[in-house]
């Protein structure tokens, strides 16, 4: 094992073992709405792999079979692309489900070093098509946070553009509209050059497993596609680790003229503190509200 990989695997792992130590305690105390139903467990790909599954939520009342226009809402969840189940987003999508009367699906995927981004695209946009076959859907919006929020958008690129579906090496294009896209405290340009190193990592001789250079700039993505995006929402806040890639990635999108609307929170004195992902952790705070507002809107627009 190099020098380079053995730092990267002790920083993955240092990093894993943050979140456990701040999801454990926090989803222990999570208390789920009770009118939102949850239909877990379902499988996108039939091999038997944690990874492949996904989990429905469904507002009281609300069926595809009652629906005139089958939409639901892809969540993806964060973790620095090394980190993360489905279950870590359960309470926020449930929340979602609530606020928006629309059905809520939310995913796994292969993380490093066991896939690569390559490959998680390719796993989502699959899930997608399931979701697609299975049940009739027509209408999307995908969301995510953190590293979620990247591949959220980059799954709606690869959906968009074939040439940039080759570049993925992604053979599905499944027939379904993306209405709109939300980023929470997302990842945009890969600053740190974060991604690469995870590439070169774990694998190094491997060129289809790495992601064009292009897309590590979502900002460079979007000037590669031949489509406009749809309506967007990124959310951050002042104590968020990725507030300045969000900035960045707003500011330039709005300059382009996109219809991207920006919810950035500030710290209250005497309230809480608003660190990366608040809005995910704790729908159930003041704070929150506004965000899953806006959500909100763009859903039922």
């Amino acid at each position: 094992m190099g020098i380079k990989k053995i730092v990267v695997d002790r920083t993955r792992k240092n990093f894993i073992k943050l979140c456990n130590d701040a999801d454990i305690p926090r989803m222990r105390d999570e208390v789920y709405p009770s009118d939102v139903q949850a239909v877990r467990d379902l499988a996108y790909i039939k091999d038997g792999k944690v990874e492949h599954r996904f989990d429905l939520y469904f507002p009281e009342g609300v069926s595809f079979e009652n629906m005139e226009k089958k939409r639901l809402i892809l969540d993806i969840h964060g973790g620095g692309y090394v980190y993360g189940l489905k279950e870590i987003n359960m309470c926020f999508n449930m929340h979602v489900a609530r606020r928006t009367r629309l059905p809520v699906a939310s995913v796994n995927y292969t993380i490093f070093p066991d896939g690569s981004l390559v490959d998680m695209v390719n796993e989502i946009v699959s899930s997608i098509a399931h979701l697609v076959d299975t049940y009739g859907i027509e209408d999307i919006v995908l969301m995510g946070d953190s590293a979620g929020g990247f591949l959220a958008y980059t799954v709606w690129a690869v959906l968009s553009d074939k040439d940039i579906r080759h570049d993925y090496r992604c053979f599905t294009a499944p027939s379904v509209n993306i209405s709109g896209i939300v980023m929470i405290c997302p990842g945009t340009c890969d600053s740190q050059n974060y991604i690469k190193a995870l590439e070169t990592a774990y694998f190094p001789e491997d060129e289809k497993a790495r992601i064009p250079v292009y897309a590590r700039d979502l900002t460079v993505l979007t000037e590669k596609s031949k489509k406009t995006p749809p309506p967007i929402i990124a959310i951050t806040s002042d104590k968020d680790s990725m507030h300045e890639e969000t900035m960045y990635f707003y500011s330039s999108l709005s300059k382009k003229g996109s219809d991207i609307r920006l919810f950035d929170g500030t710290t209250k004195e005497g309230g809480h503190d608003l660190f990366h992902v608040y809005v995910v952790a704790h729908p159930d705070w003041e704070e929150s509200d506004e965000p899953l507002r806006m959500i909100e809107e763009l859903v039922v627009q």
